[in-house]
């Protein structure tokens, strides 16, 4: 199968309800099908609306759609494909009934791109109306344009270090490592390419984990031979974080809704040698009577709706409407209400998503002091009420952490 015919599968995939990241793990795919699907998708509501100002129809089927989605990003943002090119395999890619509208359509924009200016920030950033509005009432217009912008952005690959020797390895094999202030065991790897085949990935003496998530674990700061709750494990990476933190000692339950990423986590806490924990699959949202009063630490990263991530997960803004967001927060309260439970007298929970807004987070923090005592958070050199990360910050995601004692 070509390129082109594989952005196309994978647009159409994604258009059906999948998730970008997921579909390219799931094979190994050129720089030039990575690059094209994210920026297509990053970009959508922007190549729509080109599409639609040049376009005479209504409504074109999906894989016409596509075609011109595809075409037109690598016209406007991707350098390195001459312009006849582009075209020609548009038209090879197309249904003979469909090929001269396709060439008129790509024609048309090579006449016209440069005088069609883009006002609407909507439109300019792909975001859904309801994502747009709700940022907008939470922040300046300056800020939402930077967290606008930062979602368009290329997003740094940060890795937390378990050996210290695989820095000097990594750095012999001419991987370059920039140190994140405040996160000692934290790097941004500025040249990631072919990091998942190295050895000491494998041997599992460094794993990938975002800045945001590292200060996560470190924030709840479990003791040794403690006994710790991950109410909302999936996938892992701060219940590993947390078994390192505790140096395999005590005992960690790994719980998560969904079942069926049990053995990628059981893949990911192997290769990371970790040993004190232990998976289950409850709905958080339900009170379950033997965890009651038990836990010295209780972490709750809850669902959320993402927008903190959306750099990485460009179907997040797109997507997400005000009903999602609603329907999340009534989640979420459920769940630390649960959590709350499960603390013992003079243990401590953590409150975390990784979005911005203050419905999921701030909202739910003061629902939280109802029933516990916050704590205050020693980060970035000074004490914080709580911490709130932004997308455009280097080396973090949109992140909110909040601490409680019982």
């Amino acid at each position: 199968m070509s390129e082109r015919r594989k952005i196309l599968q994978i647009l159409e995939d994604v258009e059906n309800g999948g998730y970008l990241g997921e579909l390219l793990n799931h094979g190994e795919y050129s720089d030039l099908v990575v690059r094209t699907c994210y920026g297509i998708i990053e970009n959508l509501r922007l190549l729509d609306h080109y599409i639609s100002v040049l376009s005479h129809k209504n409504r074109e089927d999906q894989r016409t759609k596509n075609i011109l989605r595809m075409s037109i990003y690598h016209l406007d943002f991707f350098d390195g494909i001459p312009e006849y090119a582009v075209v020609n395999e548009a038209n090879k890619l197309a249904d003979r009934r469909d090929r001269k509208y396709v060439n008129a359509i790509l024609r048309n924009y090579l006449r016209k791109s440069h005088d069609m200016v883009i006002n609407d920030p909507r439109i300019l950033y792909s975001v859904h109306d309801d994502v747009y509005d709700l940022l907008i009432k939470e922040y300046k217009k300056k800020t939402v344009k930077k967290i606008l912008e930062s979602f368009l952005q290329e997003k740094e690959m940060v890795i937390r270090i378990i050996n210290r020797e695989a820095i000097d390895l990594l750095q012999s094999k001419g991987y370059i490592l920039k140190e994140i202030p405040s996160l000692e065991e934290a790097f941004i790897l500025c040249n990631p390419k072919d990091i998942f085949s190295t050895e000491v990935f494998k041997n599992g003496w460094i794993t990938v984990q975002g800045a945001s998530s590292i200060l996560t674990s470190k924030i709840l700061a479990p003791k040794k031979n403690s006994l710790v709750l991950d109410l909302c494990a999936a996938p892992g990476g701060k219940t590993a974080h947390l078994s390192h933190i505790m140096g395999n000692t005590g005992h960690i339950v790994a719980n998560d809704i969904h079942g069926q990423k049990k053995y990628r986590m059981m893949d990911n806490f192997r290769r990371l040698h970790c040993k004190n924990i232990e998976i289950t699959h409850r709905d958080g949202t339900i009170f379950h009577k033997p965890w009651e009063d038990q836990f010295d630490y209780v972490l709750i990263d809850a669902p959320c709706s993402g927008l903190g991530e959306a750099g990485k997960k460009p179907e997040i803004k797109i997507r997400r409407t005000r009903e999602d967001i609603e329907e999340l927060v009534e989640t979420q309260k459920k769940l630390v209400q649960q959590g709350i439970r499960y603390v013992k007298k003079g243990g401590f929970l953590v409150y975390s998503t990784c979005t911005i807004l203050k419905d999921e987070n701030e909202n739910i923090r003061k629902e939280i002091m109802k029933d516990l005592q916050a704590v205050p958070i020693y980060a970035f050199n000074d004490d914080n009420p709580f911490i709130k990360t932004m997308p455009y910050q280097e080396a973090y995601t949109g992140f909110f952490i909040s601490k409680f004692q019982k």
